[in-house]
């Protein structure tokens, strides 16, 4: 449950491979799988960019170019590291959820992130080979699982 090893962990990260599964009664579209590379920008000894990009393949065989930028800030007493979305710039971030260990290299969302009617929840657990960040998003017209591994 070492703060400084699951950040330091998170600084050597330089691609991504991702599921997305939706069991939603309608069809969001979602489910498919993704690949990317990953570039990390420190910002500070606290503060680090995840600069995503890649391609996502839906289910029906389209493919989908995507890019991505994550903020992630740890706390600075190490009780828990912070992700934002820089979908709208860094001086307007989107709050996802502030992850505390709660287990040998395990973390999860303290609490979910609330978007309109919908909550998301992570877990991310990580050793040697990898960084596995397990999203759920629930509401009244979604169910669905993203899985990240990122090595």
């Amino acid at each position: 449950m070492d703060a400084l090893d699951a950040w330091n962990r998170l600084g050597t990260i330089t691609e991504l491979v991702f599921e997305a599964q939706s069991r939603s009664a309608t069809k969001t579209g979602w489910t498919g799988i993704g690949q990317g590379a990953v570039r990390v920008e420190r910002v500070d000894g606290a503060t680090m960019l995840f600069h995503e990009q890649g391609s996502w393949t839906t289910e029906g065989g389209r493919a989908i170019n995507f890019h991505n930028v994550f903020r992630w800030t740890a706390d600075p007493e190490g009780r828990h590291i912070r992700l934002e979305h820089l979908r709208f710039g860094p001086g307007n971030p989107v709050y996802l959820f502030d992850l505390v260990p709660v287990g040998e290299l395990v973390w999860e969302s303290a609490t979910p992130h609330v978007c309109r009617e919908d909550l998301y929840s992570a877990r991310m657990e990580y050793d040697r080979e990898a960084v596995r960040l397990g999203w759920t998003i629930t509401g009244p017209g979604k169910h669905e699982r993203i899985s990240y591994t990122y090595r």
